[in-house]
């Protein structure tokens, strides 16, 4: 299956979610630029600014993410397939591990210093 091409194009404003910063968006990895990206049962935070085609990875290879928050410098996210809170700079870079061991983490918040999930636990 071919990947998709992709236009390379840069906004001419900044957005909360896309800093214009050249060193920022460089270390950012563009979609297709790792082979496996894709693969089955790989997931992967994306970033894309709004109004601009296109899209890039802050984290990948990751088992299942879901629930992110934003503030003013850091994107924290849930991966519910291996029970893990990480969080990555906004402009890209290495992701770190904030807590593990979770049951199955969702739905990530973030105020005054704290990052707050939920956990789901079946019962049975």
């Amino acid at each position: 299956m071919a990947r998709p091409s992709w236009t390379r194009e840069r906004s001419t404003h900044a957005t909360p979610l896309r800093p214009s910063t050249p060193a920022a968006s460089s270390r950012r990895r563009d979609i297709g630029a790792d082979i496996g990206a894709d693969a089955p049962g790989a997931g992967a935070v994306m970033t894309a600014a709004i109004g601009v085609r296109g899209a890039s990875h802050l984290s990948m290879g990751l088992s299942q993410p879901s629930g992110i928050a934003v503030d003013a410098t850091t994107v924290y996210f849930a991966t519910s397939g291996d029970g893990k809170i990480h969080k990555v700079a906004i402009g890209g870079g290495a992701d770190i591990e904030l807590a593990s061991g979770q049951a199955s983490p969702a739905s990530v918040l973030v105020d005054g210093g704290f990052v707050y999930w939920t956990n789901y636990v079946a019962s049975g």
